[in-house]
């Protein structure tokens, strides 16, 4: 909770559901820790509670991967039952069963974006741009499906 970009992602969350008249239940809200631990712990918590759901969208792509184990663990088939969406566009995506669909980040432009802000700053300039927003993707791979409603 302390993480800017945990905020962050959790109020687009927030945003997102707004945005199309769904109200945001506190039931289906996990904390986790950005790790893959952190993502199967996250989602046995949910597995507990008595609540449905059809779709997981972990805060990032190694919690994601943590959230499969824990539902092929219970024989929870990825996308039949429950779709998992990870975000951040890791290279590891493609190397889980099923394959990861995610939010992919433009890392290397992130990067390089923040590292300019830094030199700038260090080079007194007062006019350094800040709050950039940068295109991110969609990429639809094999743990995510339209629900069947």
């Amino acid at each position: 909770p302390n993480l800017v970009s945990a905020e962050l992602r959790f109020r687009g969350y927030r945003e997102a559901l707004a945005k199309h008249g769904l109200v945001c239940d506190e039931r289906l809200i996990v904390r986790g820790d950005f790790t893959e631990g952190g993502g199967y712990k996250g989602a046995r918590e949910l597995l507990e509670r008595d609540v449905e759901y059809t779709a997981i969208f972990a805060a990032n792509d190694l919690m994601a991967i943590g959230a499969i184990k824990a539902l092929k663990e219970e024989k929870i088939a990825i996308p039949a039952d429950v779709s998992v969406v990870g975000f951040d566009g890791t290279g590891v995506c493609n190397y889980v069963e099923p394959p990861l669909t995610t939010v992919r980040l433009p890392v290397a432009r992130l990067g390089s974006l923040a590292a300019q802000v830094v030199i700038d700053l260090l080079q007194g300039k007062k006019d350094v741009e800040r709050g950039i927003m940068l295109p991110i993707e969609l990429v639809i791979r094999g743990s995510a499906q339209t629900p069947e409603l």
